[in-house]
């Protein structure tokens, strides 16, 4: 069907609604299921079919599709689709911020922050608002501040705000702890003194670990550095 109205009205968002249970795949459903902790309530549609429908409503009038009040998991994903889709960060944060608390699975954030591009043209900026993310008290928010750091912050310019923030931040949730991982290690491949430097004992064993694990899974990285790495485990 085509969703690419030109207001959305609250029948509209029914009718949407409906469409997509029409079209549920219940063995993808059962995939979800079992790579996404806490993904339900979802419908299960598989990532081409979201795909084109996502295509279809930001055809439209896309704006008007952010008045959504999303339920389903496949509707807190095109809702977060049409967020990253604002002009700027000072119009994004609001919507954002409201977005905040459907954020209770690592897929909703990871697909959420590889699309926030505006932080990567105002990194200043978008600095100041990831501090507010990294003392969030919902741990899928500090995940997604992580995450944002690993797509747009990793450089010379910033490597430093990384290292401090995977040090300095208090966590305890584990989609926490495997995105400070996550994030260490993407910055071992440029920067492997600044990843180094903190493998010292003062990361929690857990995340001590998992980094270490990261950098010698990365096809990135040299043979003789891994064994090296290896025998930094606690």
């Amino acid at each position: 069907m085509n969703w690419n109205q030109n207001k959305w009205t609250e029948t509209d968002f029914a009718d949407f609604r409906n469409y997509l249970l029409s079209i549920q795949d219940l063995p993808y459903l059962q995939f979800l299921r079992k790579i996404i902790p806490d993904v339900d309530p979802a419908i299960g549609i598989g990532s081409p079919v979201m795909k084109k429908i996502s295509k279809t409503v930001q055809n439209g009038n896309w704006r008007s599709f952010l008045a959504i009040q999303p339920y389903y998991y496949e509707e807190k994903l095109l809702l977060g689709a049409m967020i990253s889709k604002l002009d700027s960060l000072e119009e994004m944060l609001p919507y954002l911020e409201n977005y905040f608390p459907y954020l209770n699975n690592w897929a909703l954030v990871d697909s959420l922050a590889g699309n926030l591009g505006l932080f990567q043209k105002e990194q200043q900026k978008g600095i100041s608002i990831l501090d507010k993310w990294f003392i969030n008290p919902n741990p899928f928010v500090v995940r997604l501040a992580f995450v944002v750091l690993i797509a747009f912050y990793v450089n010379k310019d910033y490597i430093h705000f990384c290292i401090k923030k995977a040090v300095e931040t208090k966590y305890e949730h584990y989609y926490e702890k495997m995105a400070v991982a996550w994030l260490l290690s993407v910055c071992y491949i440029d920067f492997p003194q600044n990843v180094l430097s903190v493998l010292d004992g003062r990361l929690d064993r857990f995340t001590h670990n998992k980094t270490i694990s990261k950098i010698i899974d990365s096809y990135r990285v040299q043979e003789e550095e891994k064994k090296k790495i290896k025998e930094l485990r606690l």
